[in-house]
């Protein structure tokens, strides 16, 4: 008597649907990381400009202690030359002027943007001859950030805003951040 030994394979592997299950919950995943990657990437920017702004107005309350005066210009920032370059590097009271961290990679992001007072119009279409105020502009990605949406005191215009539109270099742009001297 012979036996006939039959084996079963029981090569299963995974179904369609289990495999479409899979890549959809990685896609899922992926998306939700992607997403909040950027939303930190905007917002250590954000920090970044604060801070920026907060370096420089440290620098300018230095230099008015020393000088009575803030230098006279309106200045697209980071200057290389000029008054307010040499006032405020070449014076020793910053190593250097910081840029916007987006610039000169996006042209449609504003600048930083320097105006003191002295004279007559705003904003100022000439350097003032004394100066005893500045603003600082600069305008942050989050429209969320408490920062944006509180009104701000404007102490040149003697208002309190949210957001202030400014030309600069003949391009036209709406600032929601700044850091002024009152």
């Amino acid at each position: 008597m012979t036996k006939n030994i039959t084996f079963k394979s029981k090569n299963r592997g995974f179904t369609l649907i289990e495999l479409l299950v899979v890549i959809v919950i990685i896609a899922i995943i992926s998306t939700l990381v992607i997403v909040n990657v950027n939303s930190s990437r905007v917002k250590s920017r954000d920090a970044r400009r604060k801070a920026d702004l907060l370096l420089l107005s440290a620098a300018l309350e230095q230099y008015y202690t020393e000088n009575r005066v803030f230098p006279h210009q309106v200045v697209q920032l980071p200057a290389t030359s000029g008054a307010f370059y040499s006032a405020m590097v070449a014076g020793g009271y910053i190593q250097s002027i910081p840029a916007d961290p987006l610039s000169p990679a996006s042209s449609t992001k504003p600048p930083y943007y320097y105006v003191s007072d002295g004279t007559t119009s705003w904003p100022p279409t000439t350097p003032a001859t004394t100066s005893t105020q500045y603003v600082i502009f600069a305008k942050l990605e989050r429209i969320n950030d408490s920062d944006v949406s509180a009104l701000k005191y404007l102490p040149i215009t003697n208002t309190a805003v949210s957001s202030y539109a400014l030309t600069v270099s003949g391009t036209s742009y709406t600032y929601n951040y700044w850091v002024s001297s009152k």
